[in-house]
């Protein structure tokens, strides 16, 4: 009979099980980030990716997105593409089909609700370009916010096939106000879409709720959570609350001791995000 297990290792062991599950079902997928400035759009990338981070301990854990504010030193200024090669499939290669094919992050910068109420920008379109899969990498997003014509630019493009998004996730920070017209805009494209291609999946993450205190966190979340299903159209369990990591968290040795309460919010979320009930838009050749 083996050793009785501790109540931490218990949680890290179904952690751990959990973890390898939504690698695989990662495998080949091809996700797009969208939220408001500050909505912790980029650190729940990081988030990601540090919780599916299965390194060799000699590898120490290296950010993905950069993180930042508003304005000129925004986190993100470009579309990124970010490629969830290392360590996670180096690690298990005995259970993942094909290693090479890891799933891809598309970040774009915040898209303020100020922003979507000028004439000149047409957020719903760019959504519907960047699902198709017609925004180069390093594009530079807030250019397009503030200029028309770079988004006739973009729609004489021609679709890249390896920047297909199969999956939409809105990252909404339950620290600040309701992003109702940036949700609207989502909301609009995802319709769009669904009628020309079958689309993309459409999931909402909260965030940043361990910034409010137990009671106004648990009403905002029900609130919000309400608000999602009814603008986005979308069911209950599409929408997850989860904890992001911070900055100070992410620089860490591989070595070092994860949160397991951050991470089973994330693995839990992605696991469903990732099952082909929820999530019937997938690539085909994966």
């Amino acid at each position: 009979m083996g050793k009785k297990l501790s109540k931490e290792e218990q949680e890290q062991k179904e952690v751990n099980e959990l973890r390898t599950k939504v690698i695989k079902l990662f495998h080949g997928q091809q996700i797009l980030f969208v939220g408001t400035p500050g909505s912790g759009k980029s650190s729940f990338v990081n988030t990601v990716n540090h919780a599916l981070n299965l390194v060799d301990p000699e590898v120490p854990y290296q950010e993905f997105a950069r993180i930042g504010g508003t304005g000129a030193d925004h986190g993100t200024m470009t579309y990124r593409t970010y490629t969830m090669k290392r360590g996670l499939f180096q690690s298990l290669k005995s259970q993942v089909p094909n290693p090479s094919n890891a799933p891809k992050f598309f970040d774009i910068a915040g898209v303020s609700e100020t922003l979507l109420q000028r004439d000149h920008f047409d957020f719903k379109q760019l959504l519907i370009y960047l699902v198709q899969g017609k925004v180069k990498e390093f594009t530079q997003m807030i250019e397009v916010y503030n200029n028309k014509q770079q988004l006739k630019e973009i729609e004489k493009q021609e679709a890249i096939k390896s920047n297909k998004v199969w999956i939409m996730v809105c990252v909404v920070s339950l620290y600040d106000p309701f992003p109702q017209l940036f949700l609207e805009q989502v909301a609009s494209a995802a319709r769009e879409l669904e009628s020309q291609d079958g689309g993309a999946s459409v999931f909402v993450v909260l965030t940043k709720g361990d910034r409010l205190d137990r009671v106004d966190r648990s009403t905002r979340v029900k609130d919000f959570r309400k608000r999602c299903q009814t603008v986005v159209n979308i069911m209950e369990r599409r929408i997850f609350e989860v904890n992001n990591y911070l900055p100070s968290e992410l620089k860490i040795d591989a070595t070092m001791t994860k949160n397991i309460e951050k991470e089973k919010s994330v693995v839990a979320a992605l696991n469903l995000m990732l099952q082909p009930a929820n999530n019937p838009v997938v690539n085909e050749e994966s």
